[in-house]
């Protein structure tokens, strides 16, 4: 059976029908948010994906809560990171700087600041949102002394 036309000559056509290659690739989503990767692991071409996407509207819809699982798995990377820190090894200039207390290389915890930002941002927009904002509302008057959806005569100009 033809997909809308789309004739596919691509090796393993008929792998992304298969639920285990399908799993495979909306877990790869799941996890790396990336179709090239998610395929790649999953074993199929990526374009199968696409014509998938297209013409099957329940596999449309798993993958974009698969790509949903995604979002929030980022945003609690961020949250993690903004929060929690991250504990990173110093070095100067590129040789690891040695604690002399311990004589292990010295690390130090830090946190993002900016994700912390951006997280504000979205649970608290009306206090850390950005402050710009435009409304328009109200009446559009033209002033012409000629109606504009009459065409201009053949002898004047706008000299």
């Amino acid at each position: 059976m033809p997909i809308k036309g789309k004739n596919l000559p691509y090796k393993g056509q008929q792998a992304i029908k298969k639920e285990a290659h399908q799993a495979a690739f909306l877990q790869g989503i799941e996890q790396h948010g990336n179709i090239f990767r998610a395929a790649k692991d999953a074993g199929i071409d990526r374009t199968l994906h696409y014509v998938k996407w297209g013409n099957d509207p329940e596999y449309a819809k798993k993958f974009d809560d698969a790509n949903k699982k995604f979002a929030h798995n980022m945003e609690n990377e961020a949250r993690r990171r903004a929060m929690d820190g991250v504990r990173r090894a110093k070095f100067y200039r590129g040789k690891p700087i040695i604690d002399p207390e311990t004589g292990k290389q010295y690390f130090e915890h830090e946190y993002s600041d900016t994700l912390m930002i951006f997280l504000l941002k979205g649970e608290l927009p009306e206090k850390y949102g950005d402050k710009a904002r435009v409304d328009l509302s109200g009446t559009l008057t033209f002033l012409s002394p000629e109606p504009l959806d009459k065409p201009a005569s053949a002898g004047e100009s706008d000299d």
